[in-house]
């Protein structure tokens, strides 16, 4: 996928309604309930749900990056292309 795709294409899909803001969690009682049992059987270690923060698949890898934003489309549109400009630098 070219960068000027992978930028407007969510671009796209906020303007066509596909996108739209969903509340961070931190995961869901019983999944980090299992896995704070999984810590302390399989590694010894003591934990509180509170303690646990669980991610979804996609944070974390090279080739993933998450924006997050409170602004108008046009202040978006103009933070997208300055990332692309710093990408093209960078590359």
């Amino acid at each position: 996928m070219s960068l000027s795709l992978a930028v407007a294409s969510p671009i796209s899909a906020i303007e066509e309604g596909y996108i739209t803001y969903v509340l961070p969690t931190s995961g869901s009682l019983e999944l980090k309930a299992a896995i704070g049992d999984k810590l302390k059987r399989d590694n010894g270690l003591e934990s509180e749900p509170d303690q646990i923060l669980v991610t979804c698949g996609a944070f974390g890898s090279d080739s993933h990056m998450r924006l997050s934003y409170a602004c108008s489309m046009e202040e978006i549109t103009e933070g997208m292309d300055r990332i692309e400009k710093a990408i093209t630098v960078l590359s």
